[in-house]
């Protein structure tokens, strides 16, 4: 009839249909393909990067193997190796004492920063007294001052004392810092106070409460705490520097410096401690590396 109106009439729907169902059926493996790829690419530069940092750390390990060293001779593999500096370093120098030092040092500041960095942490995340806050903020502002500004302030003290060439002056100045305080204090004030407070009505005491309650929870940052400390230890020269001047209380890095002489340096020799002494650090990472991310990732920066 005149007055209805038709629906439009769609030419050529077969062809239309088939290349919808066409592009439905390759859609999926096409988003798979483009994914992989960016994945590949992903992988290929994070190789490439790998690869560039490790380059380092493969030369100085290589020439550790060579008797001379040449500045503009380029060579991963190393001519004519020898194992002459290996046998100097184990054998006939002070090395073995060296390592044993830094790993004491490293020790004890690495347990004592996690003590009392974590006591410290507790009482002022969790007790109640006056000048809980400004307190905080003192031990932070310390963070701001440079360990060159109280050098010679600690010297003396520790010359006062009696303890220069000594473990004990070496060790104890370390044993507590202001950055183990705020990280520990950070992770502990997450932790919901209805534990502390169902703890305190069943007669729990506060050391029992922290010993118990609160360090169990706060392992991820233990270790974190553990590790930055342990790195920071055998890698310390300015400190060690100042305090020990008997070469058998060196620790490594103030004992490699030895090595250097004013116009002559044996390359091999430096580069062979160079990589026994970077050796340990980088199989305890490897060992603590789920550890060391996890801390860092579940450690709070967020206060009240």
């Amino acid at each position: 009839m005149c007055g209805e109106e038709h629906p439009p009439i769609i030419r050529n729907s077969g062809r239309f249909a088939v290349k919808d169902l066409f592009l439905r059926s390759h859609a999926r493996p096409l988003r798979i393909g483009i994914r992989v790829l960016e994945n590949v690419s992903v992988y290929a530069v994070m190789l490439v990067v790998a690869g560039v940092m490790l380059i380092p750390f493969v030369y100085m390990f290589s020439m550790s193997f060579t008797t001379t060293y040449d500045p503009y001779k380029f060579s991963i593999i190393p001519h004519a190796p020898t194992l002459k500096h290996w046998v100097y370093l184990i054998g006939e120098s002070r090395f073995p004492r060296w390592a044993l030092n830094s790993l004491l040092f490293a020790s004890v500041v690495a347990f004592g920063q996690v003590v009392f960095g974590s006591m410290a942490g507790y009482a002022l995340a969790k007790l109640r007294f006056p000048g809980r806050k400004v307190i905080f903020i003192a031990i932070l502002s310390t963070m701001m001052l440079p360990i060159q500004v109280t050098i010679v302030a600690n010297f003396f003290i520790l010359k006062n004392l009696g303890w220069l060439d000594t473990y004990q002056g070496l060790i104890v100045p370390h044993l507590a810092a202001a950055f183990g305080v705020f990280l520990m204090r950070q992770f502990i004030i997450q932790i919901p106070d209805d534990l502390m407070d169902a703890a305190r009505i069943d007669g729990a005491s506060e050391y029992r409460i922290f010993s118990q309650i609160v360090m169990p929870l706060i392992k991820p940052a233990i270790w974190a705490l553990f590790i930055f400390n342990f790195m920071w230890g055998w890698n310390e020269y300015f400190w060690p520097l100042v305090v020990l001047s008997a070469p058998d209380m060196y620790t490594l890095t103030v004992g490699l410096a030895t090595f250097q002489q004013v116009h002559l340096n044996d390359w091999g020799l430096l580069m062979g401690g160079a990589t026994a002494s970077f050796i340990p650090m980088f199989v305890v990472y490897l060992i603590l590396q789920r550890r060391f991310v996890r801390g860092i990732a579940m450690t709070g920066f967020g206060g009240r």
